[in-house]
């Protein structure tokens, strides 16, 4: 997990200095004209979440409700752009005579839809650096397991090309005092998302988990399947899915168990203020269903809320419960939960 962070805070460096670099050289092909009259040139960074984002020239990045949009032209690379009735393109936004209107650009040919129509778009890049976007955080939280400070980092990591999203995310809890094992909790996560239909969405994950109280001194896990996009507005989105994961657990008491296969049952939603304050509530919740031993099965639920404080910056409240109905670990309990508080950036 250190090695994890380590590499992490290295990408979000050379993140950095790679937009550092790139900032000045902005091509100004993209065009934003607001119902008051309000025309703002840059590079349209992405549209989501009923808001559009734009990197302006000499001036600090702008947004703006999809509302009070009048025109749009985002010409300066390409978009993968979902829309609401569940469509999806892989092209450039044109400007439309009418407004709250545009046109989106497939080689030759044009289709005209409704600005508050689009759901995402987001830029297909084929610069990594460049294309990677995310979210880290640090902050201090307290357990049930026991009443001591600890401090909790996560991070966030996504890229994008035009059928897949890649994202990495982790978080870890660090026990402060005298703590044989000082990493209480970790979460690591690779996944690999393929948007095949308007709707269906095929899942693939490679995991780390850590949770000293249910006994896990580390589990692996590998998982694919399909999901649905079950509700989809402007500012609800309800994902549900299952499939098939290979898990290999090692005990905090030394013993470790065979392979085993599970089926998740997953669902996550999402909720989110359009406007001031700028409030957004994911929730995420598994259950496992162990086809190698009978009678055993597991839940993983997370939810995080977050408020934009300024621009780019939030305060995030995170609430986590694990239930282990045969948890591996002489000692270990059946079940584990905590909140956590923290503050982070977004890039």
């Amino acid at each position: 997990m250190l090695r994890a962070c380590i590499l992490f805070t290295c990408c979000l460096c050379l993140k950095l200095i790679v937009n550092g670099q790139s900032r000045d050289s902005i091509l100004l092909n993209d065009h934003l004209q607001l119902r008051n009259g309000t025309v703002v040139l840059g590079k349209l960074q992405e549209i989501e979440r009923a808001k559009v984002y734009l990197d302006a020239k000499n001036i600090s990045d702008v947004s703006a409700d999809l509302e009070q949009v009048a025109h749009l032209r985002a010409t300066s690379s390409l978009f993968r752009i979902v829309l609401l009735d569940g469509r999806k393109y892989v092209g450039r936004i044109i400007r439309h005579d009418s407004p709250g209107m545009v046109y989106i650009k497939l080689g030759d040919h044009l289709d005209s839809v409704s600005i508050v129509g689009i759901y995402s778009a987001l830029p297909v890049s084929k610069n990594f650096w460049q294309g990677l976007d995310g979210h880290i955080s640090f902050g201090y939280s307290f357990t049930k397991s026991s009443e001591i400070n600890r401090v909790n980092f996560s991070n966030t990591l996504n890229f994008n090309t035009e059928l897949w999203n890649f994202r990495q995310q982790a978080s870890a809890i660090f026990t402060f005092g005298e703590a044989d094992r000082p990493l209480e909790r970790a979460d690591l996560s690779f996944s690999g998302n393929w948007l095949f239909s308007r709707r269906w969405i095929q899942l693939n994950k490679v995991q780390y988990q850590r949770q000293l109280e249910t006994g896990i001194l580390s589990r692996y896990i590998l998982a694919s399947g399909a999901g649905r996009r079950l509700l989809q507005t402007q500012n609800i989105n309800l994902l549900a899915g299952t499939g098939l994961s290979i898990q290999k657990e090692f005990a905090t008491d030394g013993s470790q168990r065979n392979i085993q296969l599970e089926v998740p049952l997953m669902t996550s939603l999402n909720i989110y203020q359009l406007k001031k304050p700028d409030i957004d509530i994911v929730s995420d919740f598994s259950f496992y269903i162990n086809l190698s031993q009978a009678g055993r099965y597991r839940i993983d639920h997370k939810t995080v809320m977050s408020y934009e404080i300024i621009k780019d910056f939030k305060v995030s409240l995170d609430f986590f419960f694990n239930y282990d109905s045969r948890p591996p670990g002489i000692l270990a309990k059946s079940y584990d939960y905590g909140t956590v508080v923290s503050f982070g950036y977004s890039f």
